[in-house]
């Protein structure tokens, strides 16, 4: 059964429901796609577990990633989850979000909804991908250069 959650934004509530199956999968698809090869780069920079850390391939990780963001791939992201979430109008009922009348001026605020949303669909993917990757990419703050 899908469930919804309730998030808040400056004081504004979301209700954010999860995305059917499908959906979520080919929202997943180009999820994996955008940060597969990079999240690959940056590990691949460190050397060994006690290793030093390759700034350079975690350089160029970042670099693949800025390079993957396409416009259209993010539009249609962000598209997709805002079909899932309602906001309560002054009259107190749940009503699609029109991103560009609500959010002028707020880009800040579409982002950090969109990232409540991800977590809201794909809260287990993030959660391996953070058991798997969270425990190198911490190695960043404390590894030294070659």
């Amino acid at each position: 059964m899908r469930e919804n959650v309730i998030k808040n934004i400056n004081g504004i509530e979301y209700e954010i429901w999860q995305l059917p199956p499908r959906t979520a999968m080919s929202i997943l698809t180009k999820l994996a796609k955008l940060i597969g090869e990079p999240i690959g780069k940056a590990i691949g920079g460190i050397k060994g577990l006690d290793g030093d850390i390759s700034f350079d391939l975690v350089g160029e990780a970042i670099g693949v990633l800025t390079n993957k963001l396409e416009e259209a791939e993010v539009q249609f992201i962000i598209d997709t989850l805002f079909k899932y979430i309602k906001i309560r109008d002054e009259k107190g009922a749940l009503v699609a979000v029109n991103i560009d009348l609500h959010f002028h001026g707020k880009v800040m605020d579409i982002l950090t909804l969109t990232g409540m949303a991800l977590e809201v669909n794909f809260s287990d993917f993030f959660a391996v991908l953070k058991a798997k990757v969270g425990p190198v990419l911490s190695m960043i703050g404390t590894g030294s250069e070659e």
